[in-house]
């Protein structure tokens, strides 16, 4: 029995025939018995030894608990995975608690419910937080506990001569982006070709300037929790072993949705695979597998100042995928069929190759070393494969609960007493109690004042009690939330971030949980208990133990990705009234709706009975996201959240990425376990993709000035690139001096099939002393279209000849806007300050 008792300590037999050499079975097999002689010859002893030192051996114990898993690199601030292995020899099954916590704050501890079977050895996750750490350090302490719950309380489960806790010490990575690779789960698994991939990656991020490092994702079991994903930045797959788990599927969909960068080598992965993790998203079908013996890879839309590497030729054939590619931006092509296409899902981003890693990557040339000796590889990447976004930051997500507490507060109707009040309370005491104090002096009667002023005293924090306990018991306790609900492309996807504004008059206790995924934080300063848990009892379930609220208004951050019933979407095209379409999907009542395009000033959009339309009359005005004189008080907190998220979210780039619209509806179920109750409150914010669809042939179009983009570029004879406007961010800067700015302006990619006819510029500018010219380019001729001398306010331009729009095979056509000084003007009148405040451009046409 003691053998059998301890067979789970032979669990690393499983691993020994994966190092049999298969031309030596024989001999391996022979071998083999000899290792389990001998293992079962130390279960024996060890059990004796077990009886003579007083240990039971029928004691559920754990094995490895803290064990690194995952990316095994943990991020500050963000989410990791440790493992836990529990050995239970009993008769019966055991159920466990496995807690961790911070050393620095262990009173925040997370921890895993863990049901083992009789006679089994049993391995499972348990999702940490990671801590702020400083720089300079490289490892962060965790306390573990196993605690037996088997007779309903917390009972520390430690063996023979240990402590009640144990200390583990986990890697902390402070450097960013965090880049990792999914191993295959065999090497004969890995496909031709995996090597150069790896050297691609560590070569692109020496030549970003990050650190070379490359996490590897080669557990027997991938992650089945995004938590797991959490501190990574950008994953490669390689090979095809995420399409073989399909809980790992899922976790990869979430954390992608949420920001995250995937790049996918269609060279090396298995389509089909590739589809069950994106869906409708992969919008990209197999022509064929060819062998090219030379390449040369030709970028779309050529980046200034970047050295792109001609048409080289290999010894070994390079595979190459020719695929057929829709709704996806192809930004590199070999031999006319796409060699690199870029795809966005919800926040995150895919980048797709066609052609092997090896032509992405080259030795260095010239004086270079071929090995660099501080490195970790000899290549270094050709200027086509600088030129995709890949081995880039994450796309997060930062709500600030400042930003959106108000609109909470507002719609709970909670108030502290206001400052004037309190002080007009105040004010009364000390100038009542200076009166009286000169009246028993000029009575000769100060000695009163000592019973005078604590009276006065009590009489005055009467109201002040008053107006507080008032202030409490006419709100009952609710539950506001305020949510952004990011949907993905063209998928039932959704990704919401927010904060829960939790309001009793009295302190209580309290255990909010998910039953269907999630992550809900209450924060710190709401919390009155000593030691507060986090305890999950499956993938999608938990709640939190210990947790006292304090009376008032407390906050908590959540954030949950979620599969929705059916697709929202948002599809339209451009017709004479500007862009006209439909909202689909489950979303009651959407209002207050904004279309968002990067670097671009808003458009209100109209949503009735789910048709969608914004034209050239709904563009808003700076700092303005809701049409109308006259706002609600609902919609007077829309328009300052709007405010407070949209121009934090244009600053750093993290959630518009591409024209979405914005719209408003009541709060979505999270599926959160919050106190019943408790009165519900709230709104929800919806960014949902916007899908432009080509217009009928024939058909008239007007775009509105949101939807052409534009960015300074070369001239059309060579000029230099001007610096004074940012696309990024849509400014213009100041400048003392002459320029001779072009701007290359670009519709939609849909809208390349439009013959532009007209179009109108709207210019806003400030150039006194000062002539403005707008020129276009024709046949490689410019033609001045409009001037004007001292140009002040908002300056229309109408532009009606074609020539002057016809529009490039990527749907671009250049503009130039100069600004000179008078001839003969006197120096100092040159120096005077000019600036041009906005551009914006309207363009009209027939659908070929």
């Amino acid at each position: 029995m003691a053998v059998v008792r301890f067979l789970p300590r032979l669990r690393t037999l499983y691993w020994v025939p994966y190092y049999l050499n298969r031309r030596s079975m024989a001999v391996n097999v022979r071998l083999l018995g000899l290792l389990l002689l001998g293992c079962a010859a130390c279960a024996v002893v060890g059990t004796i030894c077990a009886h003579a030192n007083g240990e039971d051996p029928q004691e559920v114990r754990f094995s490895r608990l803290g064990a690194r898993y995952g990316i095994r690199q943990y991020v500050p601030n963000t989410w990791g995975v440790v493992a836990a292995d529990v050995v239970n020899p009993r008769d019966e099954p055991a159920e466990v608690l496995a807690a961790f916590g911070h050393s620095r704050s262990p009173g925040k501890q997370y921890a895993r419910r863990i049901w083992t079977p009789p006679h089994s050895w049993r391995r499972t996750w348990v999702p940490i937080r990671v801590p702020d750490i400083p720089s300079g350090e490289d490892r962060v302490e965790f306390i573990s506990y196993l605690f037996d719950r088997s007779t309903g309380s917390d009972v520390v489960m430690r063996r023979e001569g240990e402590g009640l806790r144990h200390t583990i010490w986990l890697s902390a990575h402070h450097e960013k982006p965090v880049v990792a690779v999914i191993s295959a789960a065999r090497a004969e698994e890995e496909p031709q070709g995996g090597d150069y991939a790896d050297e691609a990656i560590i070569a692109l991020q020496k030549a970003r300037g990050f650190e070379q490092k490359l996490a590897t994702i080669h557990d027997r079991y991938l992650p089945v929790m995004p938590e797991a994903l959490d501190g990574l930045d950008q994953l490669v797959l390689c090979n095809s072993r995420f399409a073989k788990d399909v809980a790992a599927l899922s976790a990869i969909r979430g954390w992608l949705s949420d920001g995250g960068r995937l790049w996918i080598m269609l060279d090396l992965v298995d389509f089909d695979g590739v589809e069950r993790l994106l869906g409708q998203a992969f919008s990209c079908e197999m022509v064929d597998r060819v062998e090219l013996n030379e390449v040369h890879i030709h970028p779309v839309s050529p980046a200034l100042n970047t050295e792109y590497a001609p048409s080289v030729q290999y010894e070994e054939p390079v595979d190459f995928v020719r695929v057929v590619v829709s709704d996806a931006d192809v930004t590199h092509t070999v031999n006319g069929w796409p060699a690199a296409f870029v795809r966005n899902f919800g926040r995150g981003q895919v980048v797709f190759t066609t052609v092997g890693a090896k032509a992405w990557i080259k030795r260095p040339g010239g004086d270079a070393a071929r090995w660099d000796s501080g490195g970790s590889t000899d290549f270094v990447p050709i200027g086509q494969l600088e030129d995709l976004p890949i081995i880039l930051g994450r796309r997060r997500m930062t709500l600030d609960p400042e930003d959106v507490v108000p609109h909470l507060q507002e719609q709970i109707g909670y108030r502290i007493v206001s400052r004037t009040r309190v002080f007009a309370i105040l004010a009364a005491f000390c100038g009542g109690l200076l009166v009286v104090g000169l009246v028993l002096a000029r009575s000769h009667r100060l000695e009163h004042i000592g019973w005078v002023g604590p009276l006065s005293a009590l009489a005055t924090a009467a109201p002040l009690i008053w107006f507080g306990v008032r202030s409490q018991q006419t709100v009952p306790p609710t539950a506001g939330q305020l949510q952004i609900v990011e949907v993905a492309d063209m998928a039932d996807r959704v990704t919401a971030t927010g904060v829960v504004a939790l309001y009793r008059p009295k302190s209580t206790t309290a255990s909010p949980g998910a039953r269907e995924g999630g992550v809900l934080m209450p924060d710190a300063a709401a919390v009155q208990s000593a030691t507060r848990r986090m305890v999950w009892m499956d993938m999608d379930q938990w709640h939190w133990e210990n947790i006292r609220l304090s009376a008032g208004v407390q906050i908590a951050q959540f954030q949950r990705s979620a599969t929705l019933p059916a697709p929202v979407e948002a599809i339209g095209t451009f017709t004479t009234n500007g862009f006209e379409g439909r909202i689909t999907g489950p979303l009651e009542s959407p209002s207050d709706a904004v279309i968002a395009i990067p670097g671009q000033p808003r458009l209100a959009a109209e949503i009735e009975r789910g048709v969608v339309k914004a034209g050239s009359e709904n563009l808003l005005a700076a700092e303005h996201y809701i049409v109308g004189g006259l706002l609600t008080d609902e919609q007077r907190r829309r328009q300052s959240t709007y405010r407070r998220v949209l121009r934090k979210a244009s600053n750093e780039g993290d959630l518009i990425v591409r024209p979405t619209l914005f719209a408003w509806t009541a709060p979505v179920d999270m599926r959160f376990e919050l106190p019943e109750d408790m009165r519900q409150v709230g709104a929800a914010l919806w960014a949902i993709p916007l899908r432009i669809k080509p217009p009928e042939s024939g058909a008239q179009v007007v775009i509105p000035s949101p939807f052409v983009r534009f960015r300074a570029t070369k001239g059309p004879n060579g000029e230099g690139v001007s610096a004074l406007y940012d696309y990024r961010t849509g400014e213009w800067i100041v400048s003392k001096l002459d320029s001779r700015t072009w701007l290359r302006f670009q519709v939609p990619r849909e809208m390349h099939t439009v013959a532009l006819e007209r179009a109108r510029l709207t210019l806003d500018i400030t150039a006194p002393s000062r002539t403005l010219r707008i020129v276009g380019s024709a046949n490689g001729q410019d033609k001045t279209v409009f001037t004007k001398a001292n140009p002040i306010g908002q300056i229309p331009v109408d532009i009606t000849d074609p020539s002057l729009l016809e529009a490039d095979e990527t749907g671009g056509f250049l503009l130039g806007v100069f600004v000179t000084g008078p001839k003969g003007a006197p120096r100092n009148a040159r120096t005077t300050s000019w600036k041009i405040n906005s551009l914006q451009l309207e363009v009209a046409g027939r659908a070929l």
